[in-house]
């Protein structure tokens, strides 16, 4: 008898990797996120175990703009399957942030501030000065600007296409220079007293009139009235009007009542007491 041996040999398979790809990919995304192949044996459609090696690496940040990438997928199974590299196209999107001027103020006749700026949006640290050393922030507010708003101008010079940028405005103020003024009047009265040019006496540190209300000659009630002066300075472009509110104590006035001494002799009726003094104590 004669033994037959037969040698069959085994075909290598390409494995079938599958690796899809976002259509929205944006700048500082975690390259993780599309590290996500698969490979399938192309008889069963069964997932297939084994190594996938990716370029560029999860490690790395692509800047905006179309990239290619690559995976290898090595089998486990080396026997039955090949090694398989594919390549696709990544296109990575620039990040949309806005760099505010922050909103200021100062009086009229003082220099403007330090501007400041606020940026809007997603960014990374790391590109921090990038996006900000060339920032501008100006206004055409100087020191003998009339009180009222300017605009503060913000301009840039980011050249990297990672990012599109919206630069946007700020507002300053130019505030009225707010005049000292000092009232010190007595807060306690007595019934009868009126709104009077001494009662309103006051002293500023520029030149201005004075209103006052209740007005001039008003009697105050009992109690406790309140009294608002106000004072409008000369200069009503460089300063502002002060309004001083003050509480006051309105006391019922005492009220004396004397008789006058009288004498009578012995065995004699009293007189009458018809001489007697009233009178309102200051």
């Amino acid at each position: 008898n004669m033994n037959v041996v037969g040698i069959f040999a085994q075909k290598i398979q390409d494995p079938i990797v599958e690796w899809l790809i976002p259509d929205l990919f944006l700048y500082g995304s975690d390259l993780a996120l599309v590290h996500n192949a698969k490979a399938k044996d192309p008889s069963t459609n069964e997932e297939l175990p084994g190594k996938f090696t990716y370029e560029p690496n999860a490690n790395e940040t692509l800047a905006a703009g179309q990239h290619k990438l690559r995976v290898k997928f090595t089998p486990l199974d080396t026997v039955k399957f090949r090694p398989k590299e594919i390549e696709k196209s990544l296109m990575v999107k620039p990040l949309s942030i806005k760099i505010l001027a922050k909103d200021a103020s100062r009086e009229h006749g003082s220099v403007n501030p330090d501007f400041e700026y606020v940026i809007d949006g997603k960014y990374l640290e790391r590109d921090l000065v990038e996006l900000t050393s060339g920032l501008k922030l100006t206004s055409d507010a100087s020191v003998n600007s009339p009180s009222g708003e300017y605009v503060i101008n913000i301009t840039g010079n980011y050249k990297l296409g990672n990012y599109d940028i919206e630069y946007a405005p700020g507002k300053l103020t130019v505030e009225k220079i707010k005049p000292d003024v000092i009232w010190n009047p007595d807060t306690v009265l007595y019934y009868g007293a009126k709104v009077d040019e001494n009662l309103i006496k006051a002293e500023s540190s520029v030149p201005g009139s004075y209103i006052v209300f209740p007005v001039l000659g008003k009697e105050l009630n009992m109690g406790t009235p309140t009294v608002t002066l106000y004072f409008i300075p000369e200069d009503k472009e460089k300063y502002g009007a002060v309004t001083i509110k003050k509480k006051f104590i309105v006391k019922k006035r005492p009220l004396t009542v004397s008789v006058k001494d009288s004498a009578r002799g012995v065995g004699e009726s009293n007189p009458s007491y018809v001489n007697s003094n009233f009178g309102l104590d200051s």
